[in-house]
């Protein structure tokens, strides 16, 4: 129903455009053709007269010198005569005394060790043990023999009997400068000394006994 009536309103009026675009188109074509005028062609001329450009390269012309006047020589100077020494060259080589060469006899010198006490020259830190929660430290006590070896090592006290084997192997391991006595070297006995053993957590701090 709306197509039908669609078609009845819009048929007309497309009729009627038609025939206007038609008629326009009729009269446009229909009328004389007039060929429009040709313009005649614009000439321009830049600078016609050339110019001479002057270039100035700041060189400066000299005069033609016709005599050059040589100056006169320089005065001389009377120059003083250099006077030869008359002392004679000393040669202080020949002046040194005679002197009798020294000997040094050292067949009848003593020597003498003066008495030093047991010195460390090499200490071993002890090892922590696994299962260690916190640190701690053990008292030492060892004798030195003449040639500077811990032995009758004991702990007294340790804060953890954990410590204990750690502390007797490491001591063993130490080097002493023996003790001097009337320049021998002797045992030195009741060497007393502490090995603490230091536990850190994650944070690098000591945690303490």
């Amino acid at each position: 129903m709306h197509n039908g009536l669609r078609l009845t309103l819009t048929a007309p009026l497309a009729a009627l455009m038609t025939a206007g675009l038609f008629i326009g188109m009729k009269v446009l074509i229909s009328g004389d053709f007039k060929a429009q005028t040709k313009l005649a062609a614009t000439q321009f001329e830049i600078n016609p007269v050339a110019e001479d450009i002057i270039i100035d390269d700041g060189r400066v012309k000299l005069a033609v010198y016709e005599k050059v006047e040589t100056p006169p020589p320089p005065p001389i100077i009377d120059r003083t005569a250099a006077v030869l020494p008359t002392e004679p060259i000393t040669h202080p080589l020949k002046d040194v005394p005679a002197f009798d060469p020294f000997t040094l006899d050292i067949k009848g010198a003593e020597f003498t060790i003066s008495d030093t006490d047991a010195t460390p020259v090499l200490r071993v830190a002890a090892n922590m043990p696994p299962r260690a929660q916190r640190s701690g430290h053990c008292t030492v006590i060892f004798d030195v023999s003449p040639q500077g070896e811990p032995y009758n090592i004991k702990t007294p006290f340790c804060s953890e009997p954990m410590f204990e084997r750690p502390t007797l192997k490491a001591v063993a391991k130490w080097k002493y400068r023996p003790k001097i006595q009337d320049g021998q070297a002797v045992a030195r006995t009741g060497v007393k000394n502490q090995m603490s053993f230091n536990l850190t957590d994650e944070r690098g701090q000591i945690i303490p006994e």
